[in-house]
């Protein structure tokens, strides 16, 4: 599954939408979010968090490789907390499947 590369900015109000999040650069939308009963604010940071998407996802995924030594070596389990980082991978990129440790 492909997305729509980053980086991505956040714009609005826009197209009747309290905020909107675009490709820097394009002007065609990848999301547009309203506020519910005038939560500009929590919208703003809803429509912030998902600009982030794709450096969140890429930090993660560069992250990865080092996570489960890191936690092992520190004493700390890194069973459970490098499955989640992997779901979380999996789930942001649409895949399916079993998590295989390294």
């Amino acid at each position: 599954m492909t997305y729509t590369p980053g980086p991505w900015e956040v714009k609005g109000p826009i197209h009747g939408y309290d905020w909107s999040v675009f490709k820097a650069g394009s002007k065609l939308a990848i999301a547009d979010i309203c506020s519910i009963g005038g939560a500009l604010e929590k919208s703003k940071a809803n429509a912030r968090l998902i600009a982030a998407a794709p450096e969140l996802l890429a930090a993660l995924k560069d992250t990865l490789p080092i996570l489960y030594w890191e936690l092992e070596k520190h004493g700390v389990d890194p069973v459970r907390r490098y499955q989640q980082a992997k779901m979380a991978i999996l789930h942001a990129e649409g895949q399916a499947g079993e998590v295989h440790l390294l």
